[in-house]
């Protein structure tokens, strides 16, 4: 798995260097042409490489934009291994328009810097082979850096294989993939961080070891105490596999996929506090026809999922703002997960598990100020399916959707989303675990979500929300519930053909309406707390259910429900 921060450290002393630019030309009419080639810069790769096959040894290659607009591809040679750096459209690589050959390469670091860059990975293979203590390890960085990035993963595998521990003592494969559209910090100039980032077609595989990682980041804005102005960002992952295996006994194997729109972050470490904002940050994120599995044959499995729009987190003193909440603007964020398969698998009395939160705004403040604007999203998780199974183990599916999501303060801080008018919808998905003793199934729905609540200064703006859940099963042999939140606004929840353990509803304050229809549960208990609800309940099936309308003049319509049902403060009946 990736250090991330050890890496982030490096990207940010690097991003300091000077860029290396070609020499200018002299401004004369004959040299125009030649004068706009220029303008697409130059970019630097460590080692050189060589202009012929099969290339110069490189298990780690490094390639460093400037301050142009850079456009490369990095592609696949003829000879087994081979790797080909080369410019387009006017792009020099090392001062040249050839192709540079490289192989062996185990990792690979992209920091383009400044200008709207251009990076297409494409149809390669990189293999991390096990050094003299059998740690195998296979990553590749990109930063897009300041500016409209473009950032495309095609077609190419990057796995890491490790040895048996019979072997050698402790062995261990890590894969990591982390992708960043652009990053800033304090002193770096503003950039405007609309970025295009995809992934598709792409295997990424730790295998072997008593531990293997496989892990998949992508970030469309990093920030830590700069300003990017406009943090629209596209971020796609399609046809692509993200695994971690090991057949030793005992052993562990771990995937994850982190995705965030913007993660803004500021704090106080340093001799004054940092101010951290992004602009509108209005993102698109989808996941699609994706596996992300996590199979110990003999140990332990754990899958970790996180998509978030927003993350906007102000440690000590620091202020951090993304888009403007003064004005309910920025962070409309859309995510959508289909199509898509997470799975953690294990044994011998082991804990398997897997864990997916998706959220349009995530919002933290311990001391200081984090702001979301808007923070109007929607999120669809559609043809879903996620598991933890194991024999001779614990196994347990958690899976969380907030639309405005855990904003959690101290006393006297100010942790704030803005209007939230969300919309979630949930279609013909799966959430089990499976196995033998204890398998545990948790499903919690969130459209606005609010942590230690009467807390000075937090607040989640009052949103119109829609929550929609059709087709969906939760299982499990020891417990399957299944929890949705509401806060203040008219919020319409409709539960069509669903099946869990247990079901409790609370949709807080407001005119809200609740329907379901042809589910069945086994314990329920609903509150539709102050306002003028609306509860419809027709063809279900449970075992025992309440419902309080709560203050105000609630109407309930049930019909051929079967079950024993206990309403309460209702005052119309239909």
């Amino acid at each position: 798995m990736f250090a991330r921060r050890n890496t982030l450290a490096r990207r940010r002393a690097t991003h300091r260097q000077p860029s290396q630019r070609p020499p200018l030309c002299r401004p004369t009419a004959v040299e125009a042409l030649e004068g706009r080639v220029l303008l697409a810069g130059n970019v630097v790769t460590t080692p050189t490489g060589t202009p012929n096959s099969p290339g110069e040894p490189a298990p780690f290659l490094d390639i460093q934009g400037d301050q142009f607009d850079n456009e490369i591809m990095v592609k696949k040679g003829t000879a087994p291994g081979e790797i080909i750096v080369n410019g387009l459209n006017g792009t020099l690589v090392n001062g040249s328009t050839q192709e540079w050959h490289f192989n062996g390469v185990q990792a690979l670091g992209v920091l383009m810097n400044g200008g709207n860059d251009k990076v297409d990975v494409r149809n390669l293979t990189l293999s991390g082979e096990p050094d003299e203590n059998g740690f195998a390890t296979a990553q590749v960085v990109v930063d897009g850096g300041a500016g409209d990035d473009s950032i495309t993963l095609f077609n190419t595998t990057i796995n890491a294989s490790a040895p048996p521990p019979d072997v050698l003592f402790f062995p261990s494969s890590s894969v990591g993939v982390l992708l960043f559209g652009e990053t800033s910090a304090v002193g770096d100039p503003s950039g405007t961080g609309n970025d295009f980032i995809e992934v598709s077609n792409t295997t990424i595989i730790a295998d072997g070891g008593e531990m293997s990682g496989s892990s998949l980041q992508i970030y469309g804005d990093d920030n830590n105490g700069g300003t990017i102005t406009g943090g629209n960002d596209h971020i796609n992952v399609s046809n692509t596999v993200i695994r971690a295996t090991n057949t030793s006994f005992a052993s562990s194997a771990t995937a994850a996929v982190v995705i965030y729109g913007d993660n803004n972050s500021a704090d106080d470490f340093g001799p004054t506090p940092t101010t951290s904002v992004i602009g509108e940050g209005n993102d698109w994120i989808n996941v699609n026809k994706t596996d992300i599995i996590a199979d110990s044959d003999q140990g332990s499995g754990t899958v970790f999922v996180q998509v978030f729009g927003d993350n906007n987190t102000a440690f000590g003193t620091g202020t951090a703002t993304i888009g403007n909440f003064a004005t309910k603007t920025g962070g409309n964020d859309t995510i959508s997960l289909t199509n898509t398969t997470v799975s953690a698998i294990g044994s011998n009395f082991s804990n398997n598990s897997v864990v997916v939160d998706v959220r349009g705004d995530q919002t933290f403040s311990q001391l200081g100020v984090a702001d979301v604007g808007g923070g109007n999203d929607t999120i669809s998780i559609t043809n879903f399916a996620a598991s933890a199974s194991g024999t001779n183990s614990t196994n347990e599916t958690d899976l969380h959707v907030f639309g405005d999501g855990d904003v959690t303060a101290t006393l006297n801080v100010s942790s704030r989303v803005g209007v939230g008018n969300d919309v979630i919808s949930m279609t013909n998905d799966d959430i089990f675990a499976a196995g033998n003793p204890n398998n545990i199934a948790t499903v919690l729905f969130n459209s606005d979500d609010q942590n230690q609540q009467g807390e000075a200064g937090t607040i989640v703006g009052q949103g119109d929300d829609s929550v929609d859940i059709f087709n969906f099963l939760l299982r499990a042999s020891t417990s399957s519930n299944m929890q949705l939140q509401t806060q203040r606004g008219r919020d319409i929840v409709d539960i069509h053909n669903v099946r869990f353990g247990g079901m409790g509803i609370d949709t807080g304050g407001g005119n809200d309406d609740l329907t379901i229809l042809n589910s069945r549960w086994g314990n329920g208990n609903f509150s539709l707390r102050e306002g003028n609800d609306l509860l419809k309940m027709n063809g279900n099936s449970f075992v025992f259910t309440s419902a309080d309308g709560g203050p105000g003049i609630d109407t309930l319509a049930a019909h051929n429900n079967s079950g024993v049902f206990l309403p309460t403060n209702f005052e119309i009946f239909t």
